[in-house]
C-alpha cells in the first residue's frame, strides 16, 4: 500500500512538473514585463477577414500573439512595436511586424507558417517609446500534428 500511495505521489508530482514547463513556455519575464505567448490555427478566426494582411486561407497557417503585461502593476502595456522571427531548426527564418489588435484589450499579432509539426523558436522584439533598449523574449513552440 505504501508503495502505492509512493508512486502515486511521484506520479503527480512529475505531472505538475510537465504542467509548470508547459506554461512556462508561454510566459517570459523580460525587465519590467510580463510576455505572453499565444498561438491557435488560423482557421479557429477566418471570420475575421480584416485582422492584419493577406488573412486569406493558407494550409498550416498560425496565429502568433503577445500580450504584454506592466510586471509591477498588471496593466496591459499598449504602446509598444513589436517583430517576431519564426525559425524552424535548420531552415529559414520569417519576420514579421506584430500588430496593435483592439478588440476587448490590446494585444500584437501576425499570422505566420508554420508547416511542419514540429519545434518552432520564435522570437519576440520589443520596444517602447521613450527607451533606448530592444527587449528581447525567446520561446519554443512545439507545432501539433494535424
Amino acid at each position: 500500500m505504501l508503495r502505492k500511495i509512493s508512486f502515486l505521489f511521484l506520479f503527480l508530482m512529475l505531472a505538475a512538473n510537465t504542467i509548470a514547463a508547459n506554461d512556462s513556455r508561454r510566459h517570459i519575464q523580460v525587465d519590467t514585463m510580463d510576455i505572453y505567448l499565444g498561438i491557435m490555427p488560423a482557421q479557429l478566426i477566418q471570420e475575421h477577414k480584416t485582422m492584419h494582411k493577406n488573412n486569406a486561407y493558407q494550409e498550416h497557417k498560425y496565429h502568433v500573439l503577445i500580450a504584454l503585461f506592466d510586471k509591477k502593476t498588471g496593466k496591459r502595456i499598449t504602446d509598444a512595436t513589436l517583430k517576431a522571427t519564426v525559425s524552424q531548426l535548420g531552415m529559414g527564418t520569417k519576420t514579421k511586424a506584430l500588430e496593435p489588435m483592439r478588440e476587448e484589450a490590446l494585444s500584437y499579432g501576425n499570422f505566420f507558417i508554420l508547416p511542419e509539426a514540429t519545434i518552432y523558436k520564435i522570437k519576440v522584439q520589443i520596444t517602447r517609446p521613450g527607451k533606448k533598449e530592444e527587449y528581447i523574449a525567446n520561446f519554443i513552440y512545439e507545432r501539433p500534428k494535424d
